[in-house]
C-alpha cells in the first residue's frame, strides 16, 4: 500500500508537468506515433536522467526493474490477497487468488523482457515493430530504456521554462523536474501519515487525498 501512495503521489505532482510537455512535442510532430508513445517518451527519458543523477548509473540499461519487483511466496500471496479485495470492492470483479499472484508474475517476466542490459533487443524490437507503429501507432521500445537519455528535449525543465496544466491553463509554473520530485516526497510522508490515521479512525482516505487525479493532478469530478 505504501507503494501505492508514493507511486500516486509521484504521478499527481508529475503528470501535468508530462502531458503538458507531451502536447508541446506533439506540435512539433518529431514521431510519427500516438500520444501514448510520446508519453513513455518522456517518463523513460526522465527515469534514465533520474537514474544517473540520484543513483549513478551512467548506463540506465543496468537498472534492472524486474529486481524491485521480487518477492518470495509468502510475500506474492499476501500482495495478491490484498489486490484480490480491491479489485472486488472498486470493480466488483471476482478473481482467484493465483490469477492474481500470475499477474504479477507476469508483470517480471515483462520487465524482464524490457531490459535490454546488452543493448541488443532494441535495434531487433525496432525494426520488428515498425510496421505495427506506422498503423496502431504503439511503440515497445518507448518502454525501454537505452543507455541514455537522448538528448532532444529539457526533459527536466533545467532551464525553469513556463508549463502548464493541460486542463487548467490558469495553473502556471516554471518547476523542474526535481523541485516537483522533492514536493512528491513531501506528499508522500504527507499520504502514508494520512493512511495511517484513518486505519486507527473513522475518517476517509478521500480526506487525506483530497481526491486529486493521479492523471491530471486536479479533483475528479
Amino acid at each position: 500500500i505504501y507503494g501505492f501512495l508514493l507511486h500516486y503521489a509521484l504521478d499527481r505532482k508529475v503528470h501535468p508537468y508530462v502531458y503538458c510537455m507531451e502536447q508541446e512535442i506533439l506540435k512539433a510532430k518529431p514521431f510519427r506515433a500516438g500520444e501514448g508513445f510520446v508519453h513513455n517518451h518522456i517518463e523513460f527519458n526522465i527515469d534514465m536522467l533520474m537514474l544517473k543523477t540520484k543513483l549513478g548509473y551512467n548506463d540506465a540499461r543496468q537498472f534492472r526493474t524486474y529486481e524491485t519487483v521480487k518477492g518470495d511466496k509468502y510475500d506474492i500471496e499476501q500482495i495478491a490477497r490484498l489486490m484480490q479485495f480491491v479489485i472486488k470492492k472498486v470493480f466488483d470483479i471476482q478473481l482467484e487468488i493465483n490469477q492474481v499472484e500470475q499477474a504479477y508474475y507476469d508483470t517480471i517476466k515483462l520487465q524482464r523482457f524490457l531490459t535490454d542490459d546488452k543493448g541488443i533487443k532494441i535495434p531487433i524490437i525496432s525494426v520488428l515493430q515498425a510496421p505495427a507503429k506506422l498503423i496502431s501507432k504503439v511503440s515497445f521500445t518507448s518502454m525501454m530504456r537505452h543507455k541514455e537519455s537522448d538528448g532532444k528535449w529539457d526533459y527536466l525543465n533545467l532551464s525553469h521554462n513556463q508549463w502548464f496544466f493541460p486542463e487548467d491553463k490558469s495553473q502556471k509554473y516554471n518547476y523542474d523536474f526535481f523541485e516537483l520530485y522533492n514536493m512528491a516526497l513531501e506528499d508522500a510522508v504527507y499520504l502514508i501519515k494520512g493512511f495511517n490515521d484513518v486505519l486507527s479512525s473513522s475518517d476517509n482516505m478521500a480526506e487525506v487525498t483530497g481526491d486529486i487525479s493521479f492523471l491530471n493532478g486536479l479533483p475528479v469530478k
